[in-house]
């Protein structure tokens, strides 16, 4: 699990939701798929989005975007 899935699921846990009602504070439709495959790594969020998720949850400005910067890093590393 890379840096941003965790950050992600530990603040979602933080705040007792549900991957649903993540999503839902987010304004996403299908938000329950939608946090799930990132909180597995399968998708990384476009900018936009993780700004919108620092906003919502509380996360440092940019926090969330340097660590999907590093999982790309370690990826590209290992790749």
């Amino acid at each position: 699990m890379g840096q941003l899935a965790e950050l992600i699921k530990a603040k979602r846990y933080d705040l007792r939701l549900s991957q649903k009602a993540f999503g839902d504070r987010l304004g996403l439709q299908n938000g329950s798929s939608y946090i799930s495959r990132i909180e597995k790594g399968l998708i990384v969020p476009s900018r936009v989005r993780l700004h919108e998720m620092e906003q919502a949850f509380s996360f440092f400005p940019g926090e969330l975007e340097d660590a999907a910067f590093s999982d790309e890093q370690a990826r590209n590393k290992a790749g």
